[in-house]
C-alpha cells in the first residue's frame, strides 16, 4: 500500500490479524491465502495503525478505511463484515470519536457453532457471545482489550480456559482438575 493511500478493508484485515493471540503459523497461513508476505503484513499493519491512533478521529477513520458513510449520533456503532472472518461481524462502538469497544459478533446468517465438544473448537471458530450463550460458568479471567481471557465448565464439569483477541477464539484447554459449578 503506498504512503498516500488510505488503507482499505483489506489492509485493516489484516492488521487485526497480526494483532492477534495465535499462533504465529495460524496468520502466515492465512496471509499465504492472501498472496501476502509476513514482513509486507508487517507494512500494512503499520500503516493502518498510524490512521487507528487513539484520539478523536480514531473511529471516522475507521469509517474512511471500510468505506462507510459517516453516522450521526454522539456514541454510534458501526458492524461490518470481514472476508477473513465470514462468519462474524466486526462491531466498534465510538465513544468522543474513539473506540469504546471493538469486537467480532456472530453474524445473524451464520451457522451455530457446534459447542458440544468445546476442547475441540479450532481459532477463530467461536466468539465470546457463542460461548456465553452455551455455558452460564464464563467468565473473564483477565482482559486487556483487545485480548481477554475465559474459564468455563461444561455440563460434566470439565474447566476451559479461552483466549480471545477481539471477541474471537484465539485457543482452547482443557483446565486441569474438576472443579464445582462457578
Amino acid at each position: 500500500m503506498p504512503d498516500s493511500q488510505f488503507p482499505n478493508p483489506l489492509d485493516l484485515e489484516i492488521d487485526l490479524l497480526l494483532g492477534m493471540r495465535c499462533e504465529d503459523s495460524l496468520k502466515e497461513s492465512k496471509l499465504q491465502e492472501l498472496g501476502i508476505s509476513f514482513g509486507t503484513a508487517k507494512d500494512i499493519a503499520k500503516q493502518v495503525d498510524t490512521k487507528l491512533q487513539f484520539g478523536r478521529d480514531q473511529f471516522e477513520n475507521l469509517r474512511r478505511i471500510l468505506d462507510i458513510d459517516p453516522g450521526s449520533g454522539e456514541n454510534p456503532t458501526l458492524s461490518y463484515r470481514l472476508n477473513l472472518w465470514p462468519d462474524f461481524n466486526f462491531v466498534v462502538t465510538s465513544e468522543s470519536g474513539h473506540w469504546s469497544m471493538a469486537r467480532f459478533v456472530r453474524a445473524a446468517d451464520a451457522p451455530a457453532p457446534d459447542l458440544s465438544a468445546p476442547g475441540n473448537l479450532e481459532p477463530w471458530s467461536v466468539c465470546i457471545q457463542d460461548l456465553e450463550s452455551e455455558f452460564p460458568t464464563l467468565r473473564c479471567t483477565d482482559a486487556f482489550p483487545p485480548w481477554e481471557e475465559f474459564i468455563f465448565e461444561d455440563l460434566s464439569g470439565v474447566r476451559y480456559g479461552a483466549d480471545f483477541s477481539y471477541g474471537l477464539l484465539q485457543q482452547i484447554e482443557v483446565l486441569p482438575g474438576k472443579q464445582s459449578p462457578m
